[in-house]
């Protein structure tokens, strides 16, 4: 078994030994994934995004926690039918999801997910889309006022999504299908007409990816994007992004023919 990575970015003024601001994981097992989740907790980090992945016939996790407050849910390798239950449950109880991924255990369908009890837009989510039914939930999303928050492609028998939209916000587009070139060309596209990526996913295609993304229409601090990373480049960039003062906005895993890959958004803190 391959041992989780760790990676700790310390806050900018923060004296050598002070608590980190956030920590990403990548290649989870679910038991690691409980236990770090739980010793985090007792250094006052939550989990702010998870995602789930099949990684040769079994389940790795990504994981990001934060130094933040407030009550939080998180679960993992949850059917639709529990999932379902847990959503109608946590948000009757005043919990908002603020991290969504669908995933597959040898072509059946799982969930992860993250919930905060707090204040805010509200929240809907789907799942199980294929790629017409995308097409068709984003367009009821814009009809209604609802902009997609958090995106995730997956296989599960077929290709599939989960979508986490909100009510209310600016400006914004979801891309899918895309190679990682005609990423790349999204990426400046959008990003010269004022849209920053909040959310990615992939898709294994071959030996490579097929990615789908969120931006939104808003204004705020400079951001990169890395993709169809392997691990150790993937540490790299986590070690140089947490030097240059960024944290992890977004981190997906996914498996290829040549093994697991990365795709990550960054944020100057």
């Amino acid at each position: 078994m391959t041992a989780a990575l760790v990676i700790l970015a310390l806050c900018p003024a923060a004296a050598p030994h002070a608590q980190p601001a956030w920590v990403v994981e990548v290649g989870l097992t679910a038991d690691q994934l409980k236990s770090r989740t739980d010793e985090l907790a007792r250094r006052g980090l939550r989990p702010v995004r998870v995602c789930g992945y099949n990684s040769v016939e079994s389940n790795r996790y990504v994981a990001v926690w934060a130094k933040m407050g407030g009550e939080w849910r998180m679960d993992y390798g949850l059917r639709r039918k529990d999932f379902v239950s847990r959503a109608d449950d946590l948000t009757g109880r005043g919990f908002r999801m603020v991290s969504l991924s669908g995933y597959d255990l040898v072509g059946s369908e799982r969930f992860a997910d993250v919930w905060v009890k707090d204040k805010g837009p509200a929240r809907e989510w789907d799942a199980g889309l294929s790629t017409d039914g995308l097409a068709k939930a984003l367009a009821g999303m814009r009809q209604r006022g609802v902009r997609p928050v958090r995106v995730s492609s997956y296989f599960a028998g077929v290709n599939a999504y989960a979508l986490l939209g909100e009510k209310g916000g600016g400006a914004w587009e979801l891309k899918w299908g895309m190679t990682p070139g005609q990423l790349q060309s999204a990426l400046d596209d959008l990003g010269d007409r004022g849209y920053r990526p909040v959310s990615i996913s992939a898709l294994a295609s071959g030996t490579g990816a097929r990615y789908t993304a969120v931006w939104h229409e808003k204004k705020g601090p400079a951001w990169q994007v890395k993709y169809g990373q392997d691990r150790d480049s993937f540490v790299a960039t986590a070690r140089a992004m947490a030097a240059g003062g960024y944290r992890p906005v977004c981190v997906a895993g996914y498996n290829t023919l040549d093994g697991d890959r990365y795709a990550s958004i960054w944020e100057r803190d």
